[in-house]
């Protein structure tokens, strides 16, 4: 009789091993030591009054200057890019760059600039808040952005409109005295307005913002009502050189740039155009000159030497706080 082999018992692969039970909790000490160290807070609710709320942020009026001047170049760089894609819009679909069809097109081109440099901008640092001290400096660096960028639109027009270089240079020249002659504005007007608004507060600056836009308006399209006043009408013939055109900043390069075929070239300029435009410059140098020493007289009281306001012996005080820096 055999023996029967006894087989060990094998576990169900199909069972599932019984979960482990976490074990219970330990009890929380009771020694003197940890007792001692236990604070008991009682549970009180405070009222809406009683709470002390945080003040609300105060509103940061230099906010539109924080990103100076990176700001204003994107600003400025729009709209040469803008005014290059309206007036070369004109060339038609086919692009012809025949210097019959871009020359007038980049006449255009031209006074958009000028128009951007001289009438915009005042409007655009007019709008905003006045800065405390230093606003010469600011605007001396946009006329350098500015003037820096839009010879990436001029100088290509000596092979697109086959301009001699002089004519671009002077178009040039033109730009930065007027570009200057606006600064020296600029500056005067915002640092006599800084100084009221030290006095008077800033609802009473609005006129002067106004009158200050005024001037530059006169400064930059006063030279184009001389023409119909005086000089030339589109019935009669143009002098040449014509220096009523000369004497506005947006009519400018249409006189720079003018065809004179019959000088062998195709925009030759003469001696007396390189005299009004040495002179325009100078007059832009002047006028940076005497902003940046009104600038610097004092404003303190008048015993000290400084400059009173008006017949209630007002004085200009020097800001101070958070906002003296800016």
């Amino acid at each position: 009789m055999s023996e029967s082999v006894h087989e060990p018992d094998l576990p169900d692969p199909l069972q599932l091993p019984p979960i482990p039970q976490e074990p219970p909790p330990l009890p929380a000490p009771t020694d003197a030591a940890t007792a001692s160290t236990e604070v008991l807070v009682p549970e009180t609710t405070l009222t809406e009054e009683e709470i002390v709320w945080p003040p609300p942020p105060q509103k940061d009026r230099w906010a539109h200057r924080r990103g100076e001047p990176r700001l204003f170049s994107l600003y400025w760089i729009a709209w040469l890019m803008l005014s290059s894609s309206m007036v070369l819009a004109k060339l038609g679909p086919r692009g012809l760059l025949d210097p019959a069809v871009s020359r007038p097109v980049t006449r255009s081109l031209f006074m958009m600039i000028a128009i951007g440099a001289i009438i915009l901008w005042p409007m655009f640092r007019l709008s905003q808040a006045m800065p405390t001290k230093r606003p010469l400096a600011g605007l001396l660096l946009d006329v350098l952005i500015m003037f820096t960028t839009a010879q990436i639109v001029y100088w290509p027009q000596v092979l697109l409109a086959y301009w001699p270089m002089s004519a671009i240079g002077a178009t040039s020249v033109s730009l930065l005295g007027w570009m200057l002659i606006a600064a020296g504005v600029l500056s005067i007007v915002m640092e006599r307005q800084r100084r009221i608004e030290i006095v008077f507060g800033e609802k009473n600056i609005a006129v002067q913002r106004g009158l200050g836009m005024v001037v530059c308006l006169v400064i930059a399209l006063g030279g184009l009502i001389l023409p119909a006043c005086f000089g030339w009408t589109a019935e009669g013939e143009r002098p040449d050189p014509d220096l009523y055109m000369l004497a506005s900043g947006v009519s400018a390069p249409f006189e720079l740039t003018r065809d004179r075929f019959w000088t062998g070239s195709s925009a030759q300029l003469e001696p007396l155009h390189w005299k009004v435009l040495w002179c325009m410059l100078g007059a832009g140098i002047l006028g940076v000159l005497a902003a940046g020493v009104y600038q610097s007289l004092p404003s303190g009281k008048p015993d000290q030497g400084g400059i009173a306001l008006g017949a209630q012996d007002q004085v200009f005080q020097t800001p101070s706080g958070p906002d003296a820096g800016v």
